[in-house]
């Protein structure tokens, strides 16, 4: 049985338009929840180059969980190499083909209107030859989920189309990721979690989101509304998911305000504090 996730936004488009008759589910979700979910995502390219940031971030912590995102036409012409976070350029040029060759020499009766120009040599699944390349998979590390980037048309539902040729292709993209990818990272256990003593201990430990999650805490008086942190982080410069201010919040023991502000100066962090101050001064205390 074949399960895929995809972005609940991205359903009307016409490029997904003949995903569910591929697989046997696809669990439609907003970006937050497709950071997570275990099943393999598939995305459409064009949100890689319209909404970058965003785009980077899903895929960056599908990647970091083990998780494998899948990205499908459409496509702009262009470099996704920092989107994608490769060492080398993965530039995307115009090129039709009506179908390819795959890594075994398997033709693959799936065309599509544009290829991968780019030096990864390893992830080159898919391919036409004496034009670039079709389908470019691509990981940081061997503990990292896989990044899969298919310029053929395997989930448009166009006249013509060769739905049991798309239907092996999207299905032997995610056997191979599934092949090779790590266990998918747990969620760590709450009810476990204790909090540490101090918040000095909190600020010198190894959690990198402690000393932005407790400015904000301190900004906002101290109040722990994960929606309220969150909105004062993006603010004043920071981006972390709900998840990391949940998870730092659970280990963080009652203090007051002052107690807050000393230890975040005793921590180094006193100049962070001001310009917090003058930031939200400056756009108004919510």
């Amino acid at each position: 049985m074949m399960r895929i996730a995809a972005l609940e936004e991205q359903k009307s488009l016409r490029d997904l338009a003949g995903l569910t008759r591929l697989c046997d589910d696809v669990a439609w979700c907003d970006s937050q929840t497709l950071a997570s979910t275990t099943e393999p995502a598939v995305i459409v390219g064009l949100w890689l180059f319209d909404q970058a940031g965003p785009a980077r971030k899903l895929i960056d912590a599908r990647a970091e969980a083990g998780l494998t995102t899948i990205i499908v036409p459409r496509f702009k012409t262009g470099d996704l190499k920092v989107v994608l976070k490769t060492p080398t350029s993965v530039r995307l040029k115009a090129g039709e083909y009506d179908e390819f060759q795959w890594d075994d020499d398997t033709g693959v009766n799936v065309g599509g209107q544009t290829l991968i120009d780019s030096s990864l040599h390893k992830g080159q699944w898919g391919s036409v030859a004496g034009m670039g390349e079709t389908v470019l998979a691509f990981r940081a590390h061997e503990a990292a989920g896989w990044t899969v980037l298919c310029t053929a048309a395997v989930t448009s539902k166009k006249f013509g189309v060769d739905v049991e040729a798309q239907r092996w292709l999207l299905t032997e993209i995610v056997n191979r990721t599934a092949e090779s990818s790590p266990a998918p990272a747990s969620a760590p256990n709450e009810d476990n979690v204790q909090p540490v003593a101090s918040v000095d201990e909190l600020l010198a430990g190894n959690n990198e989101q402690a000393p932005a999650v407790v400015l904000a805490v301190a900004l906002n008086d101290g109040n722990r509304e994960v929606e309220i942190v969150s909105n004062t982080l993006s603010r004043i410069g920071f981006e972390l998911s709900d998840d990391d201010i949940q998870s730092t919040l659970s280990r963080m023991a009652d203090h007051t305000t002052d107690e807050l502000e000393w230890a975040l100066r005793q921590s180094g962090f006193g100049a962070y504090l001001r310009r917090g101050r003058s930031v939200l001064a400056e756009g108004g205390v919510e």
